[in-house]
């Protein structure tokens, strides 16, 4: 398919600054296994603490709705999401710098350090999910998304799967602390160069932007008499957005605290971790060309469906599973990942496609609000209640039961709100 020069070029580069980033973007992440070692078998951190850090993106991205269409109108998407982007590169440039530190600091110095660093982070990254999707509009054709999405997340594996592989060895060697410290500062430097490509991607002018499909202008919040009509418009998408926070609340309850269950109640260890990891991103990387293929023939909506009825039988499966099998949890790990994908790519999208032509970035910010809302519950009532009783198997996984029905309830609604086209989804 031909395309013109300049999108062409954006499209190399927006994929270049991808590799280069995926490494930090996982190694920041609360729920990275090498952050859970380092939070609580280094630091020594409890499952209420835990918790509540793995809900900061979420907890963050709710108060985000304040700030990012006016942030976003005042500066434009691009400058933007390269401003915030660059706050974070400098809130863990600090963090880095500190660490060496915070290894003889007490486990009170260590909480409140991370807290502060997860908490600045989170909230930056927070405003910058309605920021940077924003952008991506203003640069990239409809019709040219969901391809480019699969194939940028299938390279992009294979970068984190070069990763996950260089990290295991060093796990049977060192301990997670240095281990941490290490690919910490590598993915620092790698997210500088990100940074700097990213600068160089081209937006067309605006008036030429109504070619590229659904996209963010209208940034400026609706007075109060319009807010009926605000949500009439936008009525498909804003379905849509609640049912993919019911999906949310159900799997916030199994994606964080599933290392945590194989660390501290199956006794796997971190290196037996970073092997599943392995085998996750192997799935992944040959899952996004798989999930294209399938959501070109039979179209996203289909992909979206599917993988939400999944999610329920991998929760169920997370609660049935017995013994300790370091194969059996590999597979299951592999079928999340190959699910997660799937509902990723389709999710992304969907995503995009829905969101109305008028207030664009007002809409993605009230969706990005409440989708974290719903993510935000679970780790944090999770974790309590981990920290009140005494942490058994049985815990865990009457909690993955919850998880499975409730996933199977938000699929059955899914399908019955989309047949009924009142999500008329592409």
């Amino acid at each position: 398919m031909h395309r013109p020069r300049p999108l062409r070029s954006n499209l190399r580069k927006s994929l270049a600054e991808a590799l280069l980033a995926v490494p930090y973007v996982q190694i920041v992440n609360p729920t990275h296994f090498l952050v859970v070692a380092v939070l609580t078998q280094h630091l020594g951190l409890g499952p209420g603490v835990f918790g509540f850090i793995v809900a900061l993106p979420s907890l963050c991205a709710m108060l985000q709705s304040f700030a990012s269409p006016g942030l976003t109108a005042r500066l434009g998407a691009r400058r933007t999401s390269l401003v915030l982007q660059a706050l974070d590169l400098c809130v863990w440039v600090i963090a880095l710098l500190s660490l060496p530190w915070l290894g003889n600091a007490g486990t009170g110095a260590a909480t409140l350090f991370f807290l502060v660093i997860f908490m600045a982070s989170q909230g930056v990254r927070a405003v910058n999910r309605v920021a940077n999707p924003s952008w991506t509009c203003e640069w990239l054709p409809a019709k040219v998304r969901g391809s480019f999405f699969g194939n940028r997340n299938g390279w992009c594996t294979l970068v984190l799967i070069i990763f996950a592989i260089a990290v295991v060895p060093l796990l049977k060697k060192e301990d997670s602390w240095t281990v941490y410290q290490i690919f910490l500062a590598l993915a620092v430097v790698m997210k500088a160069g990100s940074l700097l490509l990213q600068s160089k991607i081209r937006t067309p002018p605006a008036r030429t932007r109504a070619e590229l499909g659904p996209q963010m202008p209208g940034l400026a919040a609706p007075g109060s008499a319009k807010w009926r009509a605000f949500f009439n418009r936008g009525r498909p998408f804003i379905i849509f957005t609640a049912l993919i926070g019911l999906v949310g609340v159900f799997r916030s309850i199994i994606s964080p605290f599933r290392s945590l269950y194989l660390l501290q109640e199956v006794g796997f260890s971190a290196a037996v971790l970073a092997e599943f990891a392995v085998v996750e991103l192997c799935v992944t990387a040959a899952a996004y060309p798989l999930w294209v293929w399938v959501g070109r023939r039979a179209g996203f909506t289909f992909v979206l469906r599917l993988t939400v009825f999944a999610f329920a039988l991998e929760a169920l499966a997370w609660a049935l599973m017995p013994g300790t099998s370091v194969a059996g949890f590999a597979i299951l790990r592999g079928v999340g990942a190959l699910i997660l994908a799937g509902f990723g790519l389709a999710m992304f999208t969907l995503q995009l496609n829905l969101i109305p032509k008028v207030n664009g970035a007002t809409y993605l910010s009230l969706a990005v609000a409440l989708e974290a809302l719903c993510g935000s519950v679970s780790p944090i009532v999770f974790g309590m209640i981990l920290n009140e009783t005494d942490r058994s198997a049985a815990i865990y996984k009457t909690a993955f039961l919850i998880a499975s029905a409730g996933l199977a309830f938000a699929a059955t609604l899914f399908w019955r709100h989309s047949r009924n086209n009142r999500i008329p989804l592409p």
